[in-house]
């Protein structure tokens, strides 16, 4: 994964690329353009918490995969997978 940081005077502002991985793949592997379908979806129409969704380029020619620009968000990682009793 990739962070972009874009800044304007003293405003910074982050996103994330995501992208297909070079490698070979079956073809319903790693479908970005669903991907980002369904996070668009989900942002517009529900209350599902996603972060925004800006473009989606399918142009292999362009980094050699499609991939589609979101924005970036502080999260959690959780490295104990087992839910509290």
């Amino acid at each position: 994964m990739f962070l972009l940081e874009a800044t304007s005077g003293s405003s910074v502002k982050r996103y994330v690329p995501r992208k297909k991985p070079l490698s070979k793949l079956l073809e319903s592997a790693h479908a970005v353009e669903r991907e980002f379908q369904v996070i668009e979806a989900l942002g517009i129409h529900t209350q599902v918490p996603v972060p925004k969704v800006f473009c989606l380029c399918t142009d292999s020619s362009v980094i050699r995969t499609p991939f589609y620009i979101m924005e970036y968000l502080d999260g959690r990682i959780f490295l104990d997978p087992g839910l509290p009793v």
